[in-house]
C-alpha cells in the first residue's frame, strides 16, 4: 500500500470538479484566449493563455495521478477477499458530500472563515478521504467502475474496469488505500 504522503496526493485526485468549474468559471470570465496586444511579447502571451487555463492544470494533474497509481497497485501483494454483498447508498451519498463540502465553505464561509479557513477546511476533508474513501470522479473519468462493498473484515471501495454483478464471490484485491481496493481482470 502507498505510503501517507502519496495517499494524500491520490486524495487530492477527489477534488477533480474544482478543476473543471475553476476552467469553465475563467473562461466565461476572461474569454478562452486573451487578446493579444501589439506590446506584448510571445511569452507575455503564453503567460496570460496560462493565467486564464491553470485549474486545466490541476485536472491533468487529477487524471494522471490516478491512473499511475491504479495501474502501479499491482507491484503490492494481492489479498484474497470474501465479498458479502455490496452496501446501501447512505455511505455513498455521505461520502459524496465530502467532495462539495469546498463549495459549500467557499459560498457561505469566505465572509467568516476567510479565504485561509476555506483552505484549511479542504485540508481537513482531504485528510477524511485520504483515510476513508469515497467515490472518486476521476476514476469515473478514466473508465472504472466503483462499487461499495462489503468483505468479512470491512467495507471497501472496490476499483473495477469491469462491472461486478456477483456480489457474493470471492475476488483478488490489491489496497490503494485503507478502504480502497482495486480488482484486476
Amino acid at each position: 500500500m502507498y505510503s501517507k504522503p502519496l495517499r494524500f496526493i491520490y486524495a487530492s485526485t477527489y477534488y477533480i470538479h474544482i478543476g473543471i468549474v475553476g476552467e469553465i468559471y475563467n473562461i466565461t470570465k476572461y474569454g478562452l484566449l486573451p487578446d493579444f496586444k501589439d506590446n506584448w511579447s510571445w511569452c507575455k502571451y503564453i503567460y496570460e493563455v496560462a493565467c486564464i487555463h491553470y485549474p486545466l492544470v490541476f485536472v491533468v494533474f487529477c487524471l494522471v495521478v490516478a491512473d499511475v497509481m491504479v495501474k502501479n497497485c499491482k507491484r503490492f501483494a494481492p489479498n484474497t477477499i470474501q465479498l458479502n454483498n455490496d452496501s446501501s447508498y447512505g455511505m455513498e451519498i455521505l461520502y459524496t458530500s465530502t467532495q462539495v463540502l469546498p463549495y459549500v465553505t467557499s459560498f457561505f464561509g469566505e465572509q467568516s472563515l476567510g479565504v485561509k479557513g476555506v483552505i484549511i477546511v479542504m485540508l481537513i476533508t482531504m485528510f477524511f478521504l485520504t483515510s476513508h474513501g469515497s467515490f472518486n470522479l476521476t476514476l469515473m473519468f478514466l473508465g472504472y467502475n466503483q462499487y461499495r462493498v462489503i468483505a468479512a473484515s470491512s467495507t471497501y471501495w472496490m476499483i473495477s474496469k469491469r462491472r461486478i454483478s456477483n456480489f457474493t464471490s470471492s475476488e483478488e484485491i490489491h489496497k490503494l488505500q485503507d478502504n480502497v481496493v482495486i480488482r484486476y481482470e
